[in-house]
């Protein structure tokens, strides 16, 4: 049984130690300033083929359409230009002016007072 962490793992799992066995010699290349070997790479250098597959139908390519509503403000599912006119509202600046009579004392205007309607219960009366 192997001793230690690194060794343990390693025995457990060949390939992850193959690629760290790897790693450790690439490094210690570069610790050393020697040239590094070459690595061949399997996909450039066989250069697999992909089938494809036959069982799809051929399709025409059409222009899509898009309907006349699209885009637009809905209401109720209805996007008639009556809606669109509703929808769009006037800019409103974003800093409001000041108001010229927010200063002015306010007088208030005296208006007469209608008297209360008395019921039938606040009366007393059974007429």
């Amino acid at each position: 049984m192997p001793v230690g962490k690194k060794k343990t793992y390693d025995y457990m799992s060949p390939k992850i130690a193959e690629k760290r066995k790897r790693a450790r010699k690439l490094a210690k290349v570069r610790k050393e300033g020697g040239e590094e070997p070459v690595v061949i790479n399997n996909y450039d250098a066989n250069k697999p083929q992909f089938a494809s597959s036959r069982n799809t139908s051929p399709t025409l390519q059409k222009k899509r359409l898009i309907s006349p509503g699209e885009n637009k403000v809905a209401i109720n599912s209805r996007a008639d230009d009556r809606i669109q006119q509703k929808a769009i509202t006037k800019t409103r600046p974003k800093v409001k002016k000041p108001d010229d009579t927010a200063g002015a004392i306010d007088v208030p205007k005296k208006t007469k007072k209608k008297p209360k309607r008395r019921t039938k219960k606040a009366t007393g009366g059974t007429s």
